[in-house]
């Protein structure tokens, strides 16, 4: 079983919509496309990271940015991946 790194899963997070604009791209009225915002998939995507073991990669101020984002279900797929990750483990 191949573990996968850090690097991996931090830069492995949802694309831009198909519309042509760049990710994080300015429509001129102030307003953002909202492809840098993490969506559903993405928090359940980080939850079976977890339950496979390969959120133990993640630094801890990793953990603390998909925290921090505001997006619930990143937030929920963090914390249950984590508590997948560390179950059995003894280590708190």
């Amino acid at each position: 079983l191949r573990q996968i790194t850090r690097t991996w899963i931090v830069y492995n997070k949802p694309t831009a919509p198909s519309n042509g604009r760049q990710i994080g791209s300015n429509t001129g009225d102030g307003a953002t496309d909202g492809a840098d915002r993490p969506n559903h998939a993405h928090g359940g995507f980080l939850m079976a990271l977890g339950m496979r073991g390969h959120l133990a990669a993640l630094a801890m101020t990793d953990i603390y940015d998909y925290l921090t984002q505001g997006a619930v279900t990143t937030t929920v797929g963090i914390l249950l991946g984590m508590a997948a990750n560390k179950r059995g483990t003894c280590d708190p």
